[in-house]
């Protein structure tokens, strides 16, 4: 039986720590992951980030939102909303709850709705949906400033 190659790494002990040592180049091995997008071709996934709910920033009612790329082309971007559109916003997010609760009990009632999911995964439905919000977005923009 022949003995397995050497090790292409070395642990040596520098001031109390430990450290690797690459054997063919002889440099340092790093610790620190590398960062996704820097040159190394692996693209790594990084969590998934949901939209976030408006700040609060002041006692009258102002808010700011920043938005996500779900519905926003523009994304991401910070918009200063006036109590009136942080109010439609609030109202908005309560509408959808309220659509997605009777549609679940509505394919569950009738399962041949299940067509609604598929017409809602479609690219051109998707792409209508943000355009629209982000024309929204843009004019409440534009009346902050």
């Amino acid at each position: 039986m022949t003995a397995p190659p050497p090790s292409r790494y070395r642990v040596v002990e520098r001031g109390r720590r430990l450290v690797v040592i690459d054997r063919q180049s002889g440099a340092e091995v790093s610790r620190q992951p590398e960062v996704p997008g820097s040159g190394s071709g692996v693209p790594r996934r990084g969590r998934l980030s949901l939209p976030s709910a408006p700040k609060r920033t002041s006692f009258d009612g102002t808010s700011t939102l920043t938005t996500h790329a779900l519905y926003d082309l523009k994304a991401p971007r910070t918009i200063r909303l006036d109590p009136g559109s942080a109010l439609t916003l609030s109202r908005m997010r309560l509408a959808a709850v309220v659509v997605a609760v009777l549609t679940v009990v509505a394919i569950v009632a009738w399962p041949a709705l299940m067509v609604i999911p598929i017409v809602l995964a479609n690219a051109k439905v998707r792409d209508g949906a943000r355009r629209a919000a982000t024309g929204w977005l843009d004019r409440v923009e534009a009346e902050a400033n």
